[in-house]
C-alpha cells in the first residue's frame, strides 16, 4: 500500500508540474 500512495504522490506532482508550465 505504500509504493502505492508514493506511486499516486509522484504521479500527481508530475501532473502539477505540467499544469504549471
Amino acid at each position: 500500500m505504500l509504493w502505492s500512495s508514493a506511486f499516486l504522490l509522484d504521479l500527481c506532482l508530475r501532473l502539477s508540474h505540467v499544469y504549471n508550465i
